[in-house]
């Protein structure tokens, strides 16, 4: 497990500058590396390189993997929408960056730091741990969207499977923000967030008198002897089962005689009906074959037409007044003359026509008609030259349109050209990462085998030193023991031996016999 590093600023400081560094960032106008460098946030004199390095590789391995976290996270919305908040997506994206492809390197405690600073509300956090821990939710929500960008192997090997081998250290982690989120937690040891509490202990009371056993009562016998009533002598002595049937026919008939009077006597008195007779079938067919006849005789493609008459009417048509028409033409009536009873009051009072005056009216009409069709020509000449000005201006404008779209059309194609150009210098750039990376690999192979093999070589030799070395100290065990074998015959013979033992007198030894005061 890798250890907790120590940062200048906050890690919920850190993880916001991410996010915002991921929400400014338009690939239309700049790269990665030249955003780290011109944006205001990796321009804070708090960062320390290693919080710049951070941003710089969250920001490009977004990026890099930006439709496979957008897939994950649009999912993880869908399947989740109480807990999920859609103002946190970016958070989503960062923090299922860092488990699917940096967990490895960060480690399980770097990252509860990182997921517990505060940026992202509980219940969401819990369900996004949930969900991307889980192989069967990942497997039915996302998976097949995966499976269409990268590989099924690489999707199952290196996405999902190594992120579910860390199931287990971060087993503690997610029954943590469980317990933050819900306040329990429901799989797992919970004594690492709640006190444990001793569990009662049942013991039995000791001054409680002992009942005595209820005495149960003998069951009832129950009597299956069965009495049954003895057999009449008569009826076994007077009748017998040929008799019975026989008695039984004898009714039978009797009664079939008797449904028979009873029923002839009502088919004697059965009237006769007229249907009964045979000649009403051949009456039957004659009135059929009539009624056809008939239908026959109307169904025809040539009917009798009369022949039209028309009415020999002369004179005008007589038609009835009713009141309002009389009350219309007696109207019109009166409003005729009244006005040639206003013609001939003017006559009197002025004594002379309207003659002069008609004549005045008849040259005025005719000379206003005269000025308004001159006024018509007028208009017409008028629209006629705004219409060659609109048409010259139409053109014109076509004109101008055409030039503008030349010089579009040409700067597009020069765009084009120099994106083809930059796309190419791209691609050329990516081959040349693509040979140094394979040729790395190769020689990172070739550094194994040379490694492998100096291993093996080295562990051949330490095992012939060995081999040596425990043949040495064979030999020298062996000369040992034969020195310690000879000292071990020297002692015995020593000991076999005779040895005088006296003690020799010493004329300055005090006797101690404690005479005289002596101690």
């Amino acid at each position: 497990m890798a250890a907790i590093v120590s940062l200048n600023i906050g890690r919920k400081e850190l993880v916001q500058k991410a996010a915002n560094l991921i929400d400014t960032f338009d690939p239309k106008r700049t790269t990665v590396d030249a955003w780290i460098d011109d944006s205001d946030v990796t321009k804070d004199k708090c960062l320390q390189e290693v919080e710049k390095k951070f941003l710089h590789q969250v920001l490009y391995g977004c990026m890099r993997y930006q439709k496979f976290l957008k897939l994950f996270v649009t999912s993880f919305l869908y399947k989740c929408p109480t807990a999920a908040l859609r103002t946190e997506q970016t958070l989503y994206t960062i923090l299922g960056y860092l488990m699917f492809f940096r967990l490895e390197e960060l480690g399980v405690a770097e990252f509860r730091e990182m997921l517990l600073c505060g940026c992202g509300t509980m219940p969401s956090l819990l369900a996004l741990l949930q969900y991307a821990l889980s192989a069967d939710d990942l497997e039915k929500w996302v998976k097949v969207e995966w499976c269409k960008i990268y590989d099924v192997k690489y999707i199952e090997e290196e996405v999902i499977g190594k992120l579910q081998g860390f199931l287990e250290e971060m087993r503690p982690l997610v029954e943590e923000v469980e317990f933050k989120a819900t306040g329990t937690v429901k799989q797992g040891d919970p004594t690492s967030f709640v006190e444990k509490r001793p569990a009662t202990e049942f013991k039995p009371f000791k001054n409680l008198t002992t009942p005595k056993p209820r005495l149960i009562p003998e069951p009832q016998a129950i009597n299956r002897e069965v009495k049954a009533l003895p057999v009449p002598r008569k009826m076994i002595n007077s009748t017998s089962l040929c008799a019975i049937e026989e008695e039984k026919r004898q009714r039978r008939k009797d009664h079939e005689s008797k449904a028979a009077a009873k029923y002839a006597a009502l088919a004697s008195s059965v009237p006769v009906l007229r249907t009964d007779r045979n000649d009403t079938e051949k009456e039957l067919e004659e009135l059929t074959s009539k009624v056809r006849a008939e239908e026959m005789a109307e169904c025809t493609f040539k009917p009798k037409v009369n022949q039209y008459v028309p009415s020999k009417r002369s004179g005008t048509a007589v038609v009835q007044h009713n009141i309002a028409s009389v009350l219309r033409e007696d109207a019109l009536l009166k409003q005729k003359q009244a006005k040639e009873y206003e013609i001939l009051k003017r006559y009197e009072e002025e004594l002379h026509d309207a003659s002069e005056f008609n004549c005045w009216q008849k040259e005025m009409r005719e000379k206003d008609k005269i000025e308004e069709e001159l006024l018509v020509q007028q208009r017409i000449a008028e629209m006629q030259m705004a219409r060659e000005n609109a048409i010259e201006a139409y053109d014109a404008e076509t004109q101008r349109r055409k030039i503008k779209a030349a010089i579009a059309k040409e700067q597009l194609q020069c765009d084009l050209e120099q994106k083809a150009r930059d796309d190419e210098f791209e691609l050329k750039g990516k081959q040349d990462l693509v040979e140094k990376v394979q040729g790395d690999r190769d020689s990172t192979r070739n550094k194994e085998a040379e490694a492998t093999k100096a291993k093996a070589e080295k562990a051949e030799q330490q095992r012939r030193e060995k081999e040596a070395e425990f043949e040495r100290k064979r030999l020298e065990d062996e000369q040992e023991l034969e020195k310690r074998k000879d000292v071990i015959r020297q002692i015995r013979a020593l000991e076999k031996c005779p040895v005088e033992k006296f003690r020799p007198f010493d004329p300055a030894e005090p006797p101690s016999q404690g005479l005289l005061d002596e101690m």
